[in-house]
């Protein structure tokens, strides 16, 4: 006889009793793992996002004219064009998790210091 912590223990609730159950969860902000676990550990990766390569040669023109279309002593505090993947419309980010970017700083410029959180990659 199994007796172990899984051992049932009551005859399973009726469906009436487990939609209650969760409507309370849902009330308090509560979600029961077991409902969701496949979304929220897929067996394999579902990103949106789709592989993309940014050229440099496309890149550096644009970086380059950004500096001269926003001076940091007039309203820009940092000089970031950011990567964002076009699968991915109306985000910004190279993936969902992810946000690049090159800063470009001309002779004598000084973005202000700014602190990131443990996670940022340098």
């Amino acid at each position: 006889m199994d007796t172990g912590p899984s051992a049932p223990t009551a005859a399973p609730p009726s469906a009436g009793e487990a939609e209650a159950f969760y409507r309370e969860l849902e009330r308090r902000h509560l979600v029961a793992l077991w409902n969701v676990a496949a979304t929220l550990l897929p067996k394999e990766p579902k990103s949106r996002a789709l592989p993309y390569l940014w050229r440099w040669e496309t890149l550096l023109p644009l970086i380059r004219r950004a500096g001269e279309l926003a001076p940091l002593h007039r309203g820009a505090e940092r000089r970031v064009l950011g990567l964002i993947n076009p699968a991915l419309p109306g985000r910004y980010g190279a993936t969902p998790t992810l946000w690049a970017g090159f800063q470009y700083l001309l002779p004598g410029e000084v973005a202000p210091a700014h602190r990131h959180t443990p996670a940022a990659i340098r």
